[in-house]
């Protein structure tokens, strides 16, 4: 067996997925932002899903539900603010 080396560290593991899991998320804001900036107010799941798509983007509809869940009843502003 090949030696691959040492492990890194389990706190360096769980930091390096909570970034790969914010940048993952980071897709989906960034898709809800660009329908807000073409002028709907309150984008769908479906609006989501079509800019993501047109950007040949891979998406998990689970991702884009719980977007819709979060920002329901808010304004984009908030986000950013």
């Amino acid at each position: 067996l090949a030696q691959v080396g040492p492990l890194p560290p389990p706190a360096l593991c769980f930091a390096r997925d909570r970034l790969r899991v914010a940048a993952m998320a980071m897709k989906y804001l960034g898709a809800y932002l660009m329908a807000v900036i073409g002028g709907k107010e309150a984008p769908t799941a479906e609006d989501i899903k079509t800019i993501l798509e047109a950007g040949g983007i891979e998406f998990e509809q689970e991702m884009i539900d719980r977007v819709i869940e979060k920002m329901d009843g808010k304004q984009a502003h908030e986000l950013i603010a």
